[in-house]
């Protein structure tokens, strides 16, 4: 019988380091998400002021270059710029 219990309390134990470790991962992949969200929006941000420079330095236009190439790369990149060039161009009255 003691054989039994000790196993069952093995079993028990690789079933909650099974649980946290799936916890501890999502918590990660979760951390991950918002600090690429936060990465998304900063360069957004960047994008928004470039464009509206009427006259961008050389370093200025090559900055938008790669914003945009990132954007090739990144859906959602893709989808912020667009949103930021539709809304500059409702404020412009396009």
């Amino acid at each position: 019988m003691p054989t039994l219990n000790k196993q069952k309390n093995k079993n028990s134990h690789r079933r909650l380091n099974n649980w946290l470790d799936m916890l501890l991962c999502w918590t990660q992949i979760k951390n991950i998400d918002i600090q690429i969200n936060n990465n998304l929006k900063e360069i957004v941000e960047e994008y928004r002021l470039l464009i509206t420079i009427a006259e961008p330095s050389l370093t200025q236009q090559i900055r938008i270059e790669e914003i945009l190439e990132l954007a090739v790369y990144d859906t959602e990149l893709s989808k912020l710029i667009d949103r930021v060039e539709q809304d500059i161009a409702r404020e412009i009255g396009f």
